[in-house]
């Protein structure tokens, strides 16, 4: 499984403050699911934020079929998720880092509702990378060191 995060924003929106912000969320969370089994059908989920002062782009959900591994079909979802544009445009950067969790935890209760199963432990990390505002994931490199951290992030 992997998270794609791309933005549609406003006029008045610092697309590149904006990517950089959700591109540091978007590459620890990637890393931290190449090392957990999660064994759901979804294979990629794509969340867009929209980020406009206006009124131009809805709110979506899109699924689609991919592929089928060991006879089971991957599923693609993308969803296109508001983000409150004042509350980002007047945050400081810790504010808007919360903004983007909260799309991506957002995202996560769609999925559930699209069944797709055994997401708590993304949703438990996403939390604990929302309060802890973390370093970048690093990958495991031992057995012992594999528990110590599923003990922190879990």
């Amino acid at each position: 499984m992997r998270i794609w995060m791309s933005s549609e924003e406003g006029m008045n929106v610092d697309e590149d403050e904006l990517s950089k912000l959700y591109v540091k969320i978007e590459e620890n969370l990637n890393r931290y699911l190449d090392e957990i089994d999660y064994k759901n059908i979804l294979d990629e989920w794509w969340v867009i934020i929209i980020l406009r002062d206006d009124d131009v782009a809805d709110e979506n959900v899109r699924r689609k079929k991919t592929s089928k591994i060991k006879g089971k079909a991957l599923v693609n979802i993308s969803m296109s998720l508001k983000i409150p544009y004042n509350e980002f445009k007047e945050g400081n950067e810790k504010k808007r880092e919360d903004l983007i969790y909260d799309v991506i935890l957002r995202s996560i209760d769609i999925l559930e509702t699209k069944k797709i199963k055994n997401l708590e432990p993304i949703k438990q990390y996403l939390i604990n990378s929302k309060l802890s505002n973390p370093k970048p994931y690093k990958q495991k490199t031992s057995q012992t060191q594999n528990i110590q951290k599923v003990i922190v992030i879990v």
